[in-house]
């Protein structure tokens, strides 16, 4: 399986961090407490059918969000969900940590 990272990409305020909390919400049937969560942002690990996939809301800049993406890097996450805004640091970060670890962006 090619290890992949899959970003929400938009503006702030337009849902990013509702969407990935949802995605949370449907894939944890165990309800465990996510790793962490700031207001609503949540990072998260959830194991579905043997792949082990990682939730991360944050995606604004001067966040948490570089030091969630390297926990679930570090973690060996098959797949990454995560935030960004459309410019700028946020997306740089994502980039940057997909390209370095050997995983496709989406």
């Amino acid at each position: 399986m090619t290890k992949t990272v899959i970003c929400f990409w938009g503006a702030g305020n337009i849902g990013k961090t509702e969407s990935v909390r949802a995605l949370w919400e449907k894939l944890d049937t165990s309800h465990k407490p996510p790793l962490h969560e700031i207001n609503r942002d949540i990072c998260a690990t959830v194991d579905f059918e043997g792949i082990r996939v990682g939730i991360s809301s944050l995606g604004d800049p001067d966040s948490e969000q570089e030091m969630w993406l390297d926990e679930l890097v570090g973690m060996e996450c098959d797949i990454i969900v995560c935030a960004s805004r459309t410019k700028g640091r946020t997306v740089r970060a994502v980039e940057e940590r997909a390209a370095a670890n050997g995983y496709a962006l989406i």
